[in-house]
Protein backbone atom coordinates (compact mmCIF):
# COMPACT_ATOMS: atom_id res chain seq x y z
CA UNK A 1 0.00 0.00 0.00
CA UNK A 2 1.37 3.26 -0.99
CA UNK A 3 0.22 7.32 0.05
CA UNK A 4 -2.11 8.73 -2.80
CA UNK A 5 -1.05 11.78 -4.31
CA UNK A 6 -2.86 15.04 -3.05
CA UNK A 7 -2.34 17.45 -6.04
CA UNK A 8 -2.92 20.79 -5.45
CA UNK A 9 -4.10 20.88 -1.51
CA UNK A 10 -2.65 23.34 0.91
CA UNK A 11 -3.88 22.24 4.34
CA UNK A 12 -3.95 25.09 6.54
CA UNK A 13 -5.08 24.45 10.59
CA UNK A 14 -8.08 22.29 11.23
CA UNK A 15 -8.63 22.16 7.57
CA UNK A 16 -5.79 20.07 7.13
CA UNK A 17 -7.01 16.90 9.45
CA UNK A 18 -10.45 17.12 7.44
CA UNK A 19 -8.42 17.07 4.58
CA UNK A 20 -6.86 13.53 4.89
CA UNK A 21 -10.46 12.00 5.52
CA UNK A 22 -11.40 13.45 1.79
CA UNK A 23 -8.00 13.10 0.36
CA UNK A 24 -6.33 10.24 1.95
CA UNK A 25 -3.83 8.44 1.15
CA UNK A 26 -4.17 4.60 -0.50
CA UNK A 27 -2.71 3.06 -4.10
CA UNK A 28 -3.45 5.37 -7.03
CA UNK A 29 -3.08 8.91 -7.27
CA UNK A 30 -2.06 10.48 -10.56
CA UNK A 31 1.23 8.37 -10.80
CA UNK A 32 1.94 6.34 -8.10
CA UNK A 33 5.26 6.68 -6.13
CA UNK A 34 8.06 4.51 -7.39
CA UNK A 35 10.92 5.22 -5.25
CA UNK A 36 12.08 3.94 -1.85
CA UNK A 37 9.55 3.66 1.10
CA UNK A 38 10.45 4.30 4.71
CA UNK A 39 8.57 4.42 8.02
CA UNK A 40 8.50 7.08 10.68
CA UNK A 41 8.35 7.41 14.59
CA UNK A 42 9.30 10.13 16.78
CA UNK A 43 8.84 12.40 20.01
CA UNK A 44 7.58 15.66 20.13
CA UNK A 45 8.11 18.10 23.13
CA UNK A 46 7.89 22.09 23.61
CA UNK A 47 9.58 23.70 26.83
CA UNK A 48 10.93 20.13 27.65
CA UNK A 49 7.53 17.99 27.87
CA UNK A 50 5.51 15.96 25.65
CA UNK A 51 2.81 18.05 23.44
CA UNK A 52 -0.50 16.86 24.27
CA UNK A 53 -1.87 13.48 23.88
CA UNK A 54 -4.04 13.58 21.02
CA UNK A 55 -2.06 16.08 19.06
CA UNK A 56 -1.68 15.46 15.60
CA UNK A 57 1.61 15.22 13.68
CA UNK A 58 0.80 15.63 9.89
CA UNK A 59 4.00 15.38 7.03
CA UNK A 60 2.74 16.71 3.51
CA UNK A 61 5.75 15.95 0.97
CA UNK A 62 6.94 19.13 -1.07
CA UNK A 63 7.48 17.01 -3.85
CA UNK A 64 6.46 14.89 -6.44
CA UNK A 65 2.42 15.23 -5.88
CA UNK A 66 1.84 16.40 -2.43
CA UNK A 67 1.87 12.82 -0.31
CA UNK A 68 0.29 13.15 3.09
CA UNK A 69 0.59 11.01 6.66
CA UNK A 70 -0.61 11.85 9.92
CA UNK A 71 0.21 10.20 13.22
CA UNK A 72 -1.40 10.78 16.86
CA UNK A 73 0.91 11.82 19.68
CA UNK A 74 0.28 9.66 23.18
CA UNK A 75 0.79 10.52 26.54
CA UNK A 76 5.11 10.18 26.17
CA UNK A 77 4.63 12.92 23.00
CA UNK A 78 5.64 9.78 20.48
CA UNK A 79 3.74 8.89 17.28
CA UNK A 80 3.75 6.91 14.51
CA UNK A 81 3.11 8.11 11.30
CA UNK A 82 0.15 6.15 8.86
CA UNK A 83 -0.77 6.65 5.07
CA UNK A 84 -4.34 4.69 4.70
CA UNK A 85 -3.43 2.33 7.73
CA UNK A 86 0.12 1.35 6.37
CA UNK A 87 3.48 2.79 8.02
CA UNK A 88 4.95 3.13 4.39
CA UNK A 89 5.56 6.72 2.98
CA UNK A 90 7.11 7.44 0.07
CA UNK A 91 11.24 8.71 0.46
CA UNK A 92 10.45 12.33 0.02
CA UNK A 93 10.89 15.83 2.15
CA UNK A 94 8.11 17.03 3.95
CA UNK A 95 7.07 19.90 5.72
CA UNK A 96 5.80 19.02 8.98
CA UNK A 97 2.64 20.83 11.04
CA UNK A 98 1.14 20.17 14.33
CA UNK A 99 -2.20 20.14 15.63
CA UNK A 100 -3.59 20.74 18.77
CA UNK A 101 -5.91 18.01 20.51
CA UNK A 102 -9.48 18.81 19.19
CA UNK A 103 -12.83 16.58 20.86
CA UNK A 104 -13.91 17.39 16.59
CA UNK A 105 -10.83 15.54 15.19
CA UNK A 106 -11.73 13.34 12.47
CA UNK A 107 -12.85 10.02 13.10
CA UNK A 108 -12.55 9.93 16.75
CA UNK A 109 -8.77 10.26 16.75
CA UNK A 110 -8.20 12.55 18.96
CA UNK A 111 -9.43 11.64 23.12
CA UNK A 112 -13.00 14.46 23.83
CA UNK A 113 -11.27 14.24 27.65
CA UNK A 114 -8.22 14.83 26.32
CA UNK A 115 -8.56 18.11 24.54
CA UNK A 116 -11.11 19.45 27.40
CA UNK A 117 -8.10 18.82 29.79
CA UNK A 118 -5.95 21.03 27.59
CA UNK A 119 -8.19 24.13 27.23
CA UNK A 120 -8.76 23.92 31.03
CA UNK A 121 -5.59 23.14 32.72
CA UNK A 122 -3.80 25.80 30.04
CA UNK A 123 -6.44 28.30 28.77
CA UNK A 124 -4.07 28.50 26.02
CA UNK A 125 -2.70 26.62 23.40
CA UNK A 126 -0.19 23.87 24.17
CA UNK A 127 2.40 25.38 21.64
CA UNK A 128 3.00 28.30 19.54
CA UNK A 129 0.66 28.52 16.54
CA UNK A 130 3.20 28.38 14.30
CA UNK A 131 3.29 25.14 13.87
CA UNK A 132 0.22 25.05 13.29
CA UNK A 133 0.91 26.23 9.62
CA UNK A 134 2.36 24.89 6.74
CA UNK A 135 5.81 26.18 6.28
CA UNK A 136 9.62 25.18 5.41
CA UNK A 137 10.14 26.23 9.53
CA UNK A 138 9.70 22.38 10.10
CA UNK A 139 10.73 20.19 7.15
CA UNK A 140 12.14 15.93 7.53
CA UNK A 141 13.00 13.74 5.04
CA UNK A 142 12.20 10.09 4.53
CA UNK A 143 14.78 8.12 3.41
CA UNK A 144 14.21 3.98 2.94
CA UNK A 145 13.63 1.56 6.12
CA UNK A 146 13.24 2.87 9.61
CA UNK A 147 13.19 6.96 10.48
CA UNK A 148 13.14 8.27 13.82
CA UNK A 149 11.67 12.68 13.53
CA UNK A 150 11.65 13.45 16.83
CA UNK A 151 10.92 17.35 17.15
CA UNK A 152 11.40 20.08 19.98
CA UNK A 153 9.12 23.00 19.71
CA UNK A 154 10.14 26.56 21.19
CA UNK A 155 8.50 29.56 21.33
Amino acid sequence: MMCRSAVGVKPFGLSVVLLLLVVGCGEGGPEPFKGPFGQVTGKVTFEGKPIPEGSQVIFQSTEKGGYLATGVVNASGEYTLKCDGSPNLPGLTYQVTFMPPSSNAVGGATDPAAAAKVSVTTGAAPFPEKYSTPSKMVVSTVKEGKNTADFVLTK
